[in-house]
């Protein structure tokens, strides 16, 4: 009687070009639980991580009276260095004692194709800005935060995802148009396993007197 023979199967890892998560075996997830655990904690529950961050920064840092702080609401185009592409740059600013601020934001990268492969990049970030005035109408500051990056691929209708924590650190320019309106330039770099330059231009608008 013929005898079967099993053979075992290595899982297979899928590369992609200029992916940062190339060294990952997507095929022996089932071997990393707590990394699967925290990737899906990350993907699913980010929008709460940036509510908490937000209000966290309000409560502590923004000042009990309305006058003493201004809200600005705005955005731009953006531009990532290690996609070499570009999206839309979605943010609020709150800035208090005339020389501090606190921006949340959102980047969200148009989806990328080569070949069989679609790539979506998106991020919160939660960045506070230190300003200092060159005249009456120009101002410069660094920018120190915090980046949660979500990237996914979709590959022969099967799509990988991940999450990374990262640190933003770079710095800006703003010119002030008129008592509401400015525009703004920034470049900053993200330190993370999805590490990358971003630039950013957009403009601002306040909301409150």
């Amino acid at each position: 009687m013929a005898q079967c023979q099993i053979k075992a199967v290595k899982p297979v890892q899928v590369k992609v070009e200029n992916n940062p998560y190339n060294n990952v075996c997507w095929g022996c997830h089932h071997k990393e639980p707590f990394r699967a655990f925290l990737v899906y904690i990350l993907l699913f529950s980010m929008n709460r991580i940036i509510l908490a961050l937000t209000f966290f920064s309000l409560i502590t840092l923004v000042p009990a009276k309305a006058q003493d702080y201004n809200i600005r609401l705005g955005g731009g185009l953006i531009y990532g260095t290690s996609q070499n592409n570009i999206g839309v740059n979605l943010r609020g600013d709150i800035s208090f004692f005339s020389q501090w601020s606190i921006t949340p934001g959102f980047n969200m990268f148009f989806n990328k194709k080569n070949n069989l492969i679609t790539k979506k990049w998106n991020a919160f970030n939660v960045d506070g800005h230190y300003y200092f005035e060159l005249d009456r109408l120009w101002t410069i500051y660094p920018t120190f935060g915090i980046n949660f990056a979500t990237v996914s691929e979709k590959v022969n209708d099967i799509t990988f995802s991940n999450a990374e924590i990262g640190i933003n650190i770079g710095f800006g320019s703003e010119y002030r148009f008129d008592s509401r309106l400015s525009g703004f330039a920034e470049i900053k770099y993200v330190i993370s396993d999805a590490d990358q330059a971003v630039i950013v231009f957009g403009m601002l608008y306040q909301i409150n007197k």
